[in-house]
């Protein structure tokens, strides 16, 4: 081989394993993207129960002073068992929504981690 073709072969070698990283980086940069958005997603949905339980949760007892006695009692209210039964399934409801989407996410984050550790030879289309 002579030095020219020796050159040209070395740039072309060059060029594929340039254009060869930047797809990489750019699928990393893509794949990233998409586990933020989904991360995301599966906090807002864990914050978003977690706050509708506290709203459904039983409330704290009230503190009422006796001002003749100086004394403080702790008055609970009493809860309908309706109520508290409506709230019991609503809370079930959003925390197994939740329950699905964190494993929906984890199952998605290994895959990926999987495809990764195998070349993509696992990637579904």
């Amino acid at each position: 081989m002579d030095t020219a073709s020796t050159k040209e072969l070395l740039i072309s070698k060059t060029k594929e394993y340039k254009d060869a990283l930047q797809n990489q980086v750019s699928s990393l940069g893509d794949d990233l993207e998409s586990t933020a958005k989904k991360s995301v997603f599966v906090l807002g949905a864990i914050v978003a129960a977690a706050l509708v339980i506290k709203l459904l949760s039983p409330k704290r007892p009230k503190i009422a002073k006796d001002a003749k006695s100086d004394s403080i009692t702790l008055v609970n209210e009493p809860e309908s068992p309706i109520v508290s039964m409506i709230k019991s399934a609503i809370m079930t409801f959003l925390l197994n929504m939740a329950r699905e989407r964190i494993i929906s996410f984890l199952e998605e984050l290994n895959h990926r981690h999987v495809s990764a550790a195998t070349g993509g030879a696992n990637e579904r289309d």
